[in-house]
């Protein structure tokens, strides 16, 4: 299949004009990831992340994936760095990213996406749509190896630097179901938000955040070694 791939960027804001992966519902739906069929013990909750990517500016492009037979979008990988930022900023902020056209030019013309220039295009095997399997180790080396390396199993990391940041503070998230979600769980001092008090999942979280963010960064403040980032994200050179 042919790919196109462009140099442009993505307005972190939720909800988004152009992706659904940015209303409420999905973004709710995406905070806890699915249990393993292996067995294995689960990642942590996504929220982790989104905390640490609403304190901690993200270096490296979202990849973008568009399908123009049917006009989707996926934000993958990136989307955990784009809901963290869009949570922060009510009104969006403009994200650096890798667009990727499968199967034709990109030609769209839809609000929150900018296209800066093509950089490139391949003909690729094209296995579905998850840049994960083996099948698309090449699209995979083209895109993310390329534009947007990660640590490996970076995620599991970040639950230790909430902790860290949080110190003796617990972060209570009170789901619309009375579910509730905790970050640093083993704090004994409660800050919490409620999902019914707000009018909305993400209203909530970005309540809860707000409500922690003098807390983080005082934690910051006195350990700066918790800004570096570089065991997360591995940095490129300026293109």
């Amino acid at each position: 299949m042919q790919l196109f791939k462009y140099k442009g960027s993505v307005l972190a804001s939720l909800p988004h004009p152009t992706f659904y992966q940015g209303s409420d519902q999905f973004v709710e739906g995406s905070m806890v990831r699915p249990k393993p069929s292996d067995g294995t013990t689960p990642s942590p909750p996504t929220i982790n992340m989104w905390l640490y990517f609403w304190h901690m500016q993200p270096r490296n492009p979202n990849t973008i994936f568009h399908y123009p037979d049917t006009g989707l979008y996926d934000v993958h990988p990136g989307l955990n760095r784009f809901i963290g930022r869009g949570i922060k900023y009510p009104q969006g902020e403009w994200l650096d990213a890798i667009i990727i056209s499968a199967g034709e030019p990109y030609t769209a013309q839809r609000p929150g996406i900018r296209i800066d220039k093509l950089i490139d295009q391949k003909d690729y095997h094209w296995q579905g749509k998850d840049i994960y399997k083996l099948e698309n180790r090449d699209v995979y080396n083209w895109t993310v190896l390329e534009h947007s390396p990660e640590r490996s199993f970076w995620f599991e990391n970040v639950p230790a630097w909430v902790s860290s940041v949080l110190g003796k503070y617990r972060a209570e998230l009170v789901l619309a179901s009375g579910r509730t979600v905790r970050l640093n769980p083993t704090g004994k001092r409660v800050v919490q938000s409620r999902v019914v008090d707000h009018g909305g999942f993400v209203p909530a979280v970005r309540h809860l955040f707000t409500e922690i963010e003098p807390i983080v960064q005082r934690s910051l403040k006195k350990r700066p070694h918790l800004l570096d980032d570089s065991e997360f994200e591995i940095m490129l050179p300026p293109t």
